[in-house]
């Protein structure tokens, strides 16, 4: 038996050692591990761990933007965007003509009372007043909308030496009426086209047929699933190991990689959390830490947390070595 698993045992009994394992370290929601403050950022999201060298983040950070903006055109994002937008405009068009309608009904069936039509002339006009400066409020609204549909990306600093984190708006999705069956496949389609995987992978694809690195300063680029505390990682991690690994009927070879920075406890007791997430995969995937067909990817940075489970891992890591050497000579040539 691996390493990951010897320490754990088998799958009867992989939720008792993981809520021990929990209870031991005092794993729990409120209490951060090691006593460091917890992070102003915002959990739950999925986005790009990129990595690069001492003092090139903000080089770092345009060449990664000026990835995702091209993919994006490429894949027609802003159409896409506009699409949707004027699906849920004539949504809420049909909504105001509704209540103008119903307006109009109101007024006409009372317009005998002569004090009545008085009132609801100066009614008329105060509505316009507001509409007025609806419309301006609105206008200041569709320029955010506008902002948000162009750059649905934004970057979180660690204020870590070498690592910045590009996250999908957690937004992104607010302003679209989901219900709309006209827009249904749309969505669809937009999901499909912001799925850090698929993004990641057209960003490779595109490096190994063009034989370039894309970038002079990034070294790493790592799709990321999703996001927490460290102190909720057993947590988070349980439903990504459901989906990915034991709802597979064949098995599959995989590692784990963990890395932590500026987290001592996340350090000392990284071989301990190895082994309790290893005991959530069944038996029947074993541990390969040469040629896996699937890796999860566990980054620490303080208390902020990553979690990825990526195919490929270990030949893109080798072929980034290649590439990391290009890009030094490139640096060295300019």
């Amino acid at each position: 038996m691996s390493d990951h698993k010897r320490k754990i045992g088998n799958d009867d009994n992989a939720s008792k050692d993981v809520d021990q394992f929990k209870k031991q370290k005092g794993d729990n929601n409120n209490t951060a591990v090691g006593g460091t403050s917890q992070l102003h950022f915002k959990y739950g999201t999925s986005g790009f761990l990129i990595t690069f060298d001492k003092g090139r983040e903000n080089q770092a950070s345009k060449d990664m933007f000026t990835l995702l903006n091209n993919y994006l055109q490429d894949n027609h994002y802003s159409n896409l965007m506009s699409s949707l937008t004027r699906n849920n405009d004539k949504v809420v068009a049909t909504d105001e003509k509704s209540t103008t309608t119903t307006t109009t009904t109101t007024t006409s069936t009372t317009s005998s009372d002569n004090f009545m039509n008085s009132f609801e002339a100066e009614l008329q006009q105060l509505q316009s007043s507001s509409s007025s400066a609806n419309g301006k409020k609105k206008k200041n609204n569709n320029n955010k909308k506008q902002n948000l549909y162009d750059d649905p990306f934004e970057r979180f600093k660690f204020h870590v030496e070498g690592l910045s984190f590009i996250s999908i708006k957690d937004n992104l999705f607010t302003n679209i009426n989901q219900d709309d069956e006209n827009n249904k496949d749309k969505l669809i389609k937009l999901r499909e086209m912001l799925n850090v995987y698929h993004v990641a992978n057209t960003l490779f694809e595109s490096m190994e047929r063009d034989k370039s690195t894309k970038s002079k300063f990034i070294s790493r680029i790592i799709p990321v699933q999703t996001t927490c505390s460290f102190t909720n990682l057993l947590d988070h991690i349980k439903p990504l190991v459901e989906a990915k690994f034991n709802s597979l009927e064949k098995s599959v070879k995989y590692n784990i990689e963990f890395r932590s920075r500026h987290n001592t406890s996340a350090s000392e007791l990284k071989k301990d959390y190895i082994s309790v997430i290893a005991a959530l995969i069944k038996l029947k995937h074993t541990v390969d830490l040469i040629t896996p067909e699937m890796t999860i990817v566990i980054e620490v940075i303080k208390t902020f947390t990553t979690i990825s489970i990526v195919d490929n891992f270990i030949k893109r890591k080798e072929r980034r070595k290649e590439r990391g050497k290009e890009r030094r000579k490139e640096r060295r040539a300019s």
